[in-house]
């Protein structure tokens, strides 16, 4: 089909035609500097290098790899820079990479551009066409810097408007074009200069699905009903398009739809006649009417009688008539309102009591607020919820300011201390009094306490150590251990004394533990008292062995208690019988007996 487009497509000819194409065959330019990515897999545009051409064509591989980026101030300042051309592959252009390239007049992005970093075309004031070779997809697929241009100097209507389309997008700044769509990807021109286009008639070529009404605001002749748009589709294709703006714009507008070989029903239908768009006369179809409703008249407006209209071409069948209005309102009185301390009031009014308009309005008297009143403060107790200073009207008693809930403070109490001996069941009774509000809190507690240690045995070879706790001579627990460690779990309070022993050894032992109300490291243990070692039989001179000496002390002996002091005297009467005689020596110097030693113990900071 032969499509003339009238005076609109000659200029939008004339502004392709001013663009050029996107240069594919332009020579690549030489002596650019680059970098090599930080993966190593393609180049970055750092540069001009030794290049100092006027035209700037980005090369599409470097060295074998593709090029993807121009750097951050790549090119800033490269003054004699009048048009740059990128290959597809390029996505991303840094921060100020053409900045203050005073005579660059045009550059050409590809659709392949995904991220447009912060002023890179910052005075830049020769500037006219900025030309996005992509989709309308991959546009508002593009990561764009709050100030990606300056807009001193490139216009950039697409992005501030916010408009979609599917096809391909060229932004310029061309004072005479805000808005161009290439003929050969999206089609045609919106917005002449300074946002307005003068002439009688538009033609739409059918590759739009959506429509910038606002950009197609013409001259008023139109408005007269002179207007009228030819669109090269049909009824559902021109129902199918989305409008962007103000619709009321092809509202008023007489659309025309494309037919070869005449009218297809009673509507508006059009062809090209030399090239020119001409309307079909329309007088082979019958019109499909609609009615128009009646309009009952007001008290002071007319009404309309019911009419008809063709809902396919919208001409009128029978045209409604006008009926006067009923002569006059009925006014009836609306009160007074008093204001309230938050609530507006009214003065006294009217309005009509057949159609309702308001006569006489009613004025509004301002509320007249709040009288302060504080809400004192409570404070919190330890069992007590306490509130914070509010304010309340002293009129109206509304709360002005709430009063918050302080949380009970809870009682401060003190450590536990015994208020009386261990009951008879082995338990003990404590007390603990709240610092803040002095209430007492008791308990009855089964005090379940540990004695531990850890010592090592100097002197002695690694054999098991018998470890015994012992009361009033009484074995309360004992434990065998190799390593140095001993543990009592689940004593009573009281005095203990505990038997370090080992096989063919006199026991160490330690007397008078206190054992009160809190558990005991014998490792940090100060002082014990420390027994000298347990009276052993056989041990005469009570020196830790029993040895020759000894032997040579008993058979010396003749008489009970002439010679030894007490101790001594029980440690040689070996079998209890009262009497030193041979049979003690037998004892002693068995293997049973003979060369045992007292261990020594030294307790050692827990590991």
């Amino acid at each position: 089909m032969k499509k003339a487009w009238g005076v609109l497509f000659a200029m939008v000819l004339c502004a392709v035609l001013a663009l050029g194409g996107r240069g594919q065959d332009a020579v690549p330019s030489d002596g650019l500097a680059y970098q090599r990515s930080a993966d190593g897999t393609y180049y970055i545009v750092v540069g001009p290098g030794s290049h100092t051409g006027s035209d700037l064509v980005i090369p599409a591989q470097h060295d074998g790899l593709p090029v993807k980026e121009i750097g951050a101030h790549a090119f800033a300042g490269c003054a004699d820079l009048t048009k740059v051309i990128l290959p597809e592959g390029i996505e991303v252009i840094g921060e100020e990479a053409f900045a203050s390239c005073t005579s660059l007049e045009r550059i050409i992005l590809p659709g392949t551009v995904t991220v447009l970093a912060d002023h890179i075309f910052e005075g830049c004031t020769a500037m006219v066409d900025c030309i996005f070779d992509g989709t309308g997809g991959e546009w508002l697929a593009v990561n764009r810097a709050e100030h990606w241009y300056d807009s001193q100097t490139i216009e950039g209507y697409y992005s501030q408007h916010g408009l979609m389309w599917e096809d391909s997008i060229i932004l310029l700044t061309n004072p005479q074009y805000n808005y161009i769509l290439n003929e050969d990807k999206a089609s045609c021109t919106w917005n002449g200069h300074k946002g307005k286009f003068y002439s009688r008639r538009v033609v739409i070529p059918t590759h739009y699905n959506k429509l910038p009404v606002t950009a197609m605001k013409f001259s008023d002749s139109f408005g007269q009903g002179y207007r009228k748009v030819y669109y090269e589709g049909t009824k559902a294709q021109w129902a199918a398009l989305s409008m962007i703006g103000d619709v009321y714009v092809i509202d008023r507008a007489v659309v025309y739809y494309y037919s070869e070989t005449g009218p297809l029903d009673c509507g508006n239908y059009w062809r090209y006649v030399d090239g020119i768009p001409v309307p079909w006369k329309n007088n082979t179809y019958a019109h499909t009417e609609v009615i128009d409703p009646a309009v009952e008249p007001t008290c002071t407006e007319s009404g309309l009688t019911e009419g008809k209209h063709c809902s396919v071409c919208g001409n009128i069948l029978a045209a409604q008539q006008s009926i006067p209005s009923k002569g006059g309102h009925v006014e009836v009185k609306d009160g007074a309102v008093a204001p309230t301390c938050t609530e507006n009031g009214l003065t006294e009014g009217s309005h009509c009591s057949v159609c309702g308009k308001v006569l006489r309005a009613q004025t509004v008297l301002d509320a007249s607020g709040h009288t302060e009143a504080i809400t004192p403060a409570v404070a919190p107790t330890c069992t007590e919820s306490g509130w914070t200073a509010g304010k309340h009207c002293f009129v109206c008693m509304e709360t002005i300011l709430a009063q918050d809930e302080i949380p009970a403070l809870g009682h401060d109490f003190g450590e536990w201390t015994a208020i009386g001996g261990e009951t008879a069941d082995g338990k003990t009774r404590q007390e603990r009094i709240c610092t803040a509000c002095g209430e007492k809190e008791s308990r009855t507690i089964e005090i379940v306490l540990t004695i531990t240690g850890r010592f090592r045995v100097v002197g002695a070879s690694a054999v098991p150590t018998v470890v015994k706790l012992m009361q009033n001579g009484v074995i309360v627990a004992q434990v065998e251990t190799t390593d140095g460690t001993c543990l009592f779990e689940g004593i009573g309070t009281g005095i203990y004394d505990l038997s370090f022993q080992r096989a063919n050894h006199l026991p160490y032992i330690i007397t008078g533990i206190p054992v009160t109300d809190t558990d005991v490291d014998l490792t940090k243990h100060e002082n014990p008292a420390i027994s000298a070692p347990a009276l052993v039989a056989g041990d005469i001179n009570s020196d830790g062995c029993v040895d020759l000496q000894d032997v040579i002390l008993l058979t010396s002996a003749d008489t009970y208690s002439q010679s030894y002091e007490e101790a001594a005297c029980k440690a040689a009467d070996i079998n209890g019988d009262g009497r030193f005689d041979l049979l003690d020596l037998i004892i002693i110097t068995s293997d049973e007996n003979y060369g045992r030693h007292a261990v020594t113990v030294a307790f050692t900071e827990a590991a």
